[in-house]
């Protein structure tokens, strides 16, 4: 069975040229058996050479963009709508 609320609409797609706008991603991490995705926020901070958007994750609010968040759309919170997809995240420690 597929639902679709009467106001479903596709995203909004957004050429991201500025530096410094708010993000939210969302993604469902290792070991995380729940039905509501877990959320990164943070700051979108340059566009690589590949066409890459390079982003700093908030520490004060949500979770590290990882593993489980790959493939979901890069919500740029400013301009209100979607400027990327995850494909990667840097390798933590601990």
């Amino acid at each position: 069975m597929t639902y679709k609320s009467p106001n479903t609409r596709p995203a909004k797609l957004i050429d991201q040229e500025e530096q410094g706008s708010s993000f939210r991603a969302c993604g469902y991490p290792q070991r995380y058996e729940g039905e509501d995705p877990f959320r990164a926020y943070g700051k979108i901070h340059d566009r690589l050479n590949t066409g890459t958007l390079q982003v700093q994750h908030d520490r004060n609010k949500g979770i590290f963009v990882q593993e489980g968040f790959n493939g979901g759309p890069v919500w740029d919170e400013i301009r209100e709508g979607v400027v990327s997809m995850v494909v990667a995240a840097a390798p933590r420690d601990g």
